[in-house]
């Protein structure tokens, strides 16, 4: 199964459209590209790799002339491609990146165009540092509203990591009011949302600034005339509580994630772990799988605690094991019987779900063997847990820090 497929299985089953949500933000996007004409290559902010990765492939870039795909580095590159576009975060030093970027193929005498696109929207800081860097005049400036990315039918998502750190620490509100126009966007689409509540000063600044929206928009724009899907929004500040990050999550998403981490719904496990994957020397091997909704056996995963997940991988073998053993069974049995059997396997790809049986309990193996190690015992697991460190790394530390006392 494609891609796009295996998204549009995850998002497919939610309350709200979401697929038609995240098709609006793959149209900006490709709006965006085909502002540079013909053939080109296109530079990531690496940060934006994976959510973009939530709404296109790369078969749709191809497909508006992105030739080649590189990440944006203080270092600058060399390219065979006359034309360039940069698609990046407003941070000053992205602006920086680029125009060192600019200034080396100049040096080089390359003669090529550039369009710089910035995520969420284009600030008077960004046109200042490429002011200052003397290539203001050398690039098309644009943006783009990457907005709320469908993750899964329950959960969308910014993608904005930085925010409660600039908030915070810098002082920089700006997250608040894209927060505030990511709603306002979402509203745009399935109605006024009539009920907000919240806790915190940042979710009241939010609100705020959705009904100051509300009233400075023209009427046809915001989402009056549609029919109310949502009935009511919660704002929650990070900040009203900053303890409830740092517990250590027991349930078996929550552990991967604690283990191998999880960016964007890709994790990226030892190859090891995986019986489909080409066996290779380097015991640091990594091959990225994706983890989503579509997934059944995941599905039943994810939220359990980790004790249950033995029983639940026994069930899903033994239900499994009786699908295959009613094929032997057929002969004599009605048509109606035969055709619900042939129902069955459509929607059970028998091969697709044996490999991810043998993945799944190779991982809960791996887990189970690490939680069982000294990580959890009395004495070092209350010290990896007061320091937030991650369970891996955590093992580690603890081993060599209780070898020091003693």
């Amino acid at each position: 199964m494609s891609a796009t497929g295996t998204r549009d299985m995850a998002i497919a089953n939610s309350v709200v459209d979401l697929i038609t949500l995240r098709d609006q933000s793959r149209k900006e996007l490709t709006e965006c590209i085909n502002k540079m004409k013909g053939p080109k290559a296109l530079v990531l902010d690496p940060s934006l790799s994976g959510p973009l990765g939530l709404i296109a492939e790369k078969q749709l870039l191809k497909e508006h002339g992105v030739e080649k795909t590189y990440h944006l580095r203080s270092e600058p590159f060399e390219t065979d491609q006359r034309r360039v576009m940069f698609l990046v975060r407003d941070k000053i030093w992205n602006m920086k990146a680029i125009a060192k970027q600019v200034k080396f193929n100049q040096s080089n005498r390359q003669k090529l165009e550039y369009c710089v696109i910035v995520v969420p929207r284009r600030t008077i800081v960004c046109e200042r540092v490429l002011e200052e860097e003397g290539i203001y005049n050398d690039v098309q400036l644009g943006e783009f509203d990457l907005g709320l990315i469908p993750c899964e039918d329950d959960v969308i998502s910014m993608e904005y990591p930085d925010a409660l750190r600039e908030c915070l620490c810098d002082g920089d509100f700006s997250s608040l009011f894209y927060a505030a126009r990511c709603i306002r966007k979402l509203e745009s689409r399935f109605g006024i949302i009539p009920t907000i509540k919240g806790k915190g000063a940042s979710a009241k600044k939010v609100a705020d600034i959705i009904v100051r929206m509300r009233r400075e928009l023209p009427e046809e724009s915001c989402g009056e005339g549609e029919e109310q899907e949502i009935d009511e929004l919660i704002l929650v500040d990070r900040e009203s509580d900053l303890v409830t990050p740092m517990l250590t999550q027991l349930t078996y998403e929550g552990l991967i994630d604690d283990i191998y981490g999880i960016s964007n719904g890709i994790v990226e496990l030892p190859s090891e772990l995986i019986s489909s994957a080409p066996q290779v020397g380097d015991k640091k091997a990594r091959v990225k799988v994706q983890f989503n909704s579509s997934d059944q056996l995941f599905a039943l995963l994810r939220d359990a605690n980790f004790e249950q997940v033995g029983s639940i991988v026994k069930k899903r073998a033994t239900f499994l094991k009786a699908v295959q053993d009613e094929k032997d069974s057929l002969q004599g049995k009605s048509v109606t019987e035969i055709k619900e059997y042939v129902r069955k396997l459509k929607e059970i790809n028998i091969q697709q779900e044996k490999n991810l049986l043998s993945l799944h309990t190779s991982i809960a193996l791996e887990i189970k063997s690490l939680v069982t190690s000294c990580l959890f015992s009395v004495n070092s697991f209350p010290l990896v847990l007061s320091c937030n460190i991650p369970i891996r790394e955590g093992w580690k530390w603890s081993k060599g820090f209780f070898k020091e006392e003693s």
